[in-house]
């Protein structure tokens, strides 16, 4: 975990949360994705949407509106999050 930098509290301890109990972590922030590749699971929030379409929890329509409202919502543009979403859905 040393060679993991995180920018304030609030990060360091959602990462020790989900390092010490072994749970994925759903984020919109890019930069942590990246810091934390291969030491915790964490992926973007579009995939939490994705799982549950994938378990039949809500239709394909409805899991591509809530992207679309997230990234309205978000402002996110065309940026890494989007092309991931785009991409689960092919």
């Amino acid at each position: 975990m040393r060679d993991v930098k995180r920018k304030d509290a609030a990060e360091d301890e959602l990462f020790d949360i989900c390092k010490d109990e072994n749970i994925v972590l759903f984020t919109d922030d890019i930069d942590a994705v990246r810091r934390f590749e291969g030491k915790i699971d964490c992926y973007f929030s579009v995939h939490m949407i994705y799982l549950l379409f994938r378990k039949d929890i809500i239709s394909e329509n409805r899991a591509l509106v809530a992207i679309e409202t997230m990234k309205t919502n978000r402002d996110w543009r065309q940026n890494i999050i989007v092309a991931t979403a785009k991409t689960l859905f092919l």
